[in-house]
């Protein structure tokens, strides 16, 4: 069942409700009558570098972002074991035998790109980049993720 998050005004009367398109299943701003004021989504591609608005490169900068840094999860891999990092801007810290490896398509072949007991930062889309164990006995790295 559908349903719509209503927003108040200091008066207790709907102002705006979000709910998601059941035509599009993007996310939507209404007016308390049912008006599409704007898609989410639409929006945010407008201004990717093929929208028809895009933001001017270099117009976003660092200073303009803030992040938080997740917890720590640390996960264990035996020997020869893998496992697919998860999605998004990731610092990692590999342990004992544990490389961070990218999936170079042209070559077909993954590419070392942390090396065992190194540390550094990837951007995972969640499927093409993975931690792998090179070593001889089980050993663990650990990530926190850019929120």
């Amino acid at each position: 069942m559908p349903g719509k998050l209503r927003i108040l005004g200091d008066d207790g009367s709907v102002k705006r409700a979000i709910t998601v398109s059941a035509v599009t299943n993007h996310v939507v701003v209404e007016t308390p009558d049912g008006a599409v004021l704007m898609d989410v989504e639409s929006h945010a591609n407008r201004h990717s570098a093929t929208g028809d608005d895009p933001i001017p490169e270099g117009a976003l900068r660092f200073v303009n972002l803030s992040f938080i840094l997740s917890a720590g999860t640390t996960e264990t891999l035996a020997a020869g074991a893998t496992k697919t990092l998860v999605t998004g801007v990731l610092l990692v810290f590999c342990g004992t035998g544990i490389v961070v490896e990218a999936y170079d398509s042209v070559a077909g072949a993954w590419k070392t790109i942390i090396a065992a007991g190194g540390a550094g930062f990837v951007i995972s889309d969640g499927t093409n980049f993975r931690a792998r164990n090179t070593g001889t006995t089980t050993s663990s790295y650990t990530w926190y993720r850019f929120l």
